[in-house]
């Protein structure tokens, strides 16, 4: 089962981090944190994943266009970065270079 935390404020970010294993069972609470935090600027950190299976991967992507311009996923794991590939949403998430650092500098907007 996933772990979800929201962290206090980077500047004007909301911080959010996943962790553990994301599946069928964790759509609704999934949906609930990315919706709510994507009515602002926030951060995505899904460094700590170690398994997204189709639905999660998809309630990333949906959530992504969703809240375009306010969700920006960051420092994703290689359990983040297969499941994405598998099924073929790496143009919507566009992983970087920039993503594979260990900072969250490539998330961060300007204070």
């Amino acid at each position: 089962m996933g772990e979800i935390r929201q962290r206090p404020k980077v500047c004007k970010d909301r911080l959010v981090e996943l962790s553990g294993e994301f599946d069928a069972r964790d759509l609704e609470d999934l949906r609930d944190v990315l919706n709510e935090a994507g009515e602002e600027p926030a951060i995505v950190d899904l460094s700590g994943v170690t398994f997204l299976d189709v639905q999660a991967t998809r309630e990333l992507a949906v959530r992504l266009q969703l809240h375009a311009g306010n969700l920006v996923f960051t420092r994703p794991s290689w359990a983040v970065r297969a499941s994405v590939a598998a099924c073929g949403y790496e143009s919507w998430f566009g992983f970087g270079a920039a993503e594979a650092g260990d900072g969250l500098a490539a998330g961060l907007r300007r204070c």
